[in-house]
């Protein structure tokens, strides 16, 4: 009306008054549900499925507010998170920086100024507000509120009736596909322990990689400014690290030892020989990059080659080839 937004019953009662420059649905649900974000100017309000105003905030709402799950956080007009529940009563105050999610839990992570804590659905504080960041755990079986609290000294796993699974390590970092095991750092050393603080891989490496997913399947590990592999799940040593030079690709692994660059596979079997003083693969090699093949590419001396993964040498190429086949490779 006049080119203003409200909402009206069947009966034309006027339920939402027609000062708003939209209004729309919002929920994940794909328009299934009735709650509203209407805005005026730079304010979004927000409106029930009875057309009840339930609170106000400079940003609009996308969530899966439903009466099924029935509280909501958002940040009111001074900033400050809170929840209330679906008719706008309010749950737990706005005094928090980050929005509560309680996921169906009774507990809660919360952020108050800079430090985390984690709250009750009672607004009850059952840890204090004094860690630098706190994350759950999950997807570990029969272990649920456990979480990593860090602070500026040192990271601990703990769970909500205050049991202390792991402590005094500067990080602790649950492995992506396993978070009942954890990379661990103490003296600016890395290594793996278990929830027990069971010592899976000693604690004497500068680097280890955590990412599996795309290959091998091994972590990276890094000492004294040499790489080699450990075995996903068992962190076996199965290639020591006494490469200078290391990269992974599609089964195939470019190092260099002692100055001379060679091909091992995924197992750490010596394909090809460290004879060269250069090898590198094509930019694409192992992503059929621009459908180019996969191809690689070695040097001696002031010799340029094309080479099969055993080192055969299969032509000779010029200096300009080299460059323009392997400028954008760069051995790690």
């Amino acid at each position: 009306m006049n080119g203003k937004y409200g909402m009206i019953k069947p009966s034309g009662e006027v339920k939402v008054p027609f000062e708003y420059d939209f209004i729309e649905y919002y929920d994940t649900n794909h328009l299934s549900s009735e709650y509203y974000n209407a805005k005026k100017g730079k304010i979004y309000s927000f409106y029930n499925k009875n057309l009840i105003k339930i609170g106000e905030s400079y940003e609009s709402l996308y969530s899966d507010f439903t009466v099924s799950n029935p509280i909501i956080s958002f940040a009111n007009l001074d900033g400050k998170f809170g929840v209330v529940d679906w008719e706008g009563n309010v749950i737990i105050p706005f005094l928090y920086s980050e929005e509560i999610s309680f996921k169906g839990e009774k507990f809660a992570i919360a952020k108050r100024g800079k430090k985390f804590g984690i709250i009750s659905n009672q607004n009850e504080e059952i840890f204090p507000f004094i860690f630098e960041n706190i994350y759950e755990l999950d997807g570990v079986e029969n272990l649920k509120n456990t979480y990593i609290f860090s602070n500026k000294r040192e990271q601990k796993v703990v769970n909500l009736n205050g049991k202390v699974f792991l402590s005094d390590y500067k990080t602790i970092h649950p492995i992506f596909y396993d978070h009942s095991k954890f990379i661990v750092e103490k003296n600016n050393k890395f290594g793996v322990v278990d929830l027990r603080n069971k010592t899976l891989l000693p604690i004497i490496y500068d680097e280890i990689s955590d990412w599996v997913e795309y290959g091998p399947e091994a972590h990276f590990i890094k000492i004294n400014g040499k790489t080699g592999l450990i075995a996903q799940k068992t962190f076996k040593e199965f290639i020591p690290p006494i490469y200078e030079n290391f990269i992974y690709r599609n089964g195939f692994i470019f190092a260099s030892k002692k100055g001379k660059y060679g091909i091992l596979n995924a197992r750490g079997e010596v394909l090809c020989d460290f004879l060269f003083d250069e090898i590198k693969p094509n930019f694409g090699f192992g992503f059929r990059y621009n459908d180019e093949e996969d191809k690689i590419y070695a040097k001696t001396g002031n010799q340029y080659y094309e080479i099969s993964e055993n080192g055969k040498i299969l032509k000779t190429i010029s200096l300009q080839e080299f460059k323009e086949k392997t400028g954008k490779t760069k051995i790690k």
